[in-house]
Order: structure tokens, then C-alpha cells, then sequence
């Protein structure tokens, strides 16, 4: 019964996929303007795949982001540098946006330096205007039915030139 409820709500809930790409749209624009090496996005997995959060991964312009943080490819990419077109063409995930840089040469801490980026891109997700973000309906702790946004994070990070 809980699950035939929960479908009729699902159907309730109207979300216009085009509307919720063009937030983050504008989302990854605007941080463009700070991290000027971040240069799309891609959904990671299903839009409804999870009840709280929307994943998606974040496109890294190699060039930019070896120049915005001055920092060397790592030695394994200096001595094959073939390897990072193949990173490119595989479209690899990545924990950070500077995986394939020598990042043990960054002043502050690679997951720091990471939050920070995520942080500011859930900043501006959450400023965009609400039809531009998902919706999602379930019961809260009471019973009552609401209408939740879900929260944007950033799952990986793949890179293009």
C-alpha cells in the first residue's frame, strides 16, 4: 500500500528536467567565474536514483586547472603523457579536480580545497529560484506528506580539453 502511495506521489510531483538542467546551468557558470576551470556537468545516475540528494559530476578543463593552481602533471602523465587523452576518452571519475596534477605540492589540504568548490557550488544551487531545482514528496516523521528540494552534490570530477 505505502509503495502504490508512493508512486501516486511521484507522478504528483512534476519536474521539468530541462528546467532543472538549465539551473544547473547557471549554477556552473557562475562558478566558472571562481574556478574558471570547471566547464559543464553531467548527471550521475538517474535524477530520481536517490530521495535526498541530485549527483552529478563536474567537467575539469585539464589545461585550465594545471594553470589556475600552477601546479606539474604528476610524473606518471610527464613520462605518458598519452595517458591523460585516455583519461579523457575513458571519461574517468575523479575524487578531486586536480588528480592528475601533483596536488602533494598544494599549500592547503586536497579534500579542503575540494569542500570548497562543493561548498560554493551548493551556495549558488541553493540561490537559483525554485523552479529550477528538484522536488521530491515523502512522508515526514509524522506522517503528513511535504514537498522536499532534493540537495545538489558533486559525486566525481572527469576531464576534457
Amino acid at each position: 500500500m505505502r509503495q502504490l502511495i508512493r508512486k501516486i506521489l511521484k507522478e504528483e510531483v512534476e519536474n521539468d528536467y530541462d528546467m532543472i538542467d538549465k539551473g544547473i546551468d547557471i549554477v556552473v557558470n557562475v562558478v566558472n567565474k571562481t574556478y574558471p576551470f570547471i566547464v559543464g556537468w553531467e548527471r550521475d545516475g538517474e535524477y530520481d536514483e536517490s530521495k535526498y540528494y541530485l549527483y552529478i559530476d563536474l567537467k575539469v578543463n585539464v589545461n585550465k586547472v594545471k594553470e589556475y593552481y600552477d601546479l606539474p602533471f604528476k610524473d606518471y602523465y610527464l613520462k605518458y603523457p598519452h595517458a591523460i587523452d585516455e583519461q579523457i576518452e575513458q571519461k574517468e571519475n575523479f575524487a578531486y579536480p586536480f588528480s592528475l596534477l601533483d596536488f602533494s605540492l598544494l599549500d592547503e589540504d586536497p579534500y579542503i580545497e575540494t569542500k570548497k568548490i562543493r561548498t560554493l557550488f551548493q551556495e549558488m544551487y541553493e540561490l537559483i529560484p525554485d523552479e529550477y531545482k528538484m522536488k521530491e514528496e515523502r512522508f515526514d516523521v509524522w506522517g503528513d506528506i511535504n514537498v522536499y528540494e532534493k540537495e545538489i552534490n558533486i559525486n566525481y570530477y572527469m576531464f576534457v580539453r
